[in-house]
């Protein structure tokens, strides 16, 4: 069996490192939506 959570629950720690180590960085996207605050009741 793999690493499942249910073996090895340190599964997604181990698997981020190891993909850093193969030069495959991690990568996000962050989302804002701003309006005043007058609209926020609304």
């Amino acid at each position: 069996m793999g690493d499942a959570a249910g073996l090895r629950p340190d599964a997604h720690r181990r698997d981020l490192w190891q993909a850093i180590e193969r030069g495959e960085h991690p990568g996000w996207t962050v989302d804002v939506q701003v309006m005043p605050f007058e609209d926020a009741a609304g």
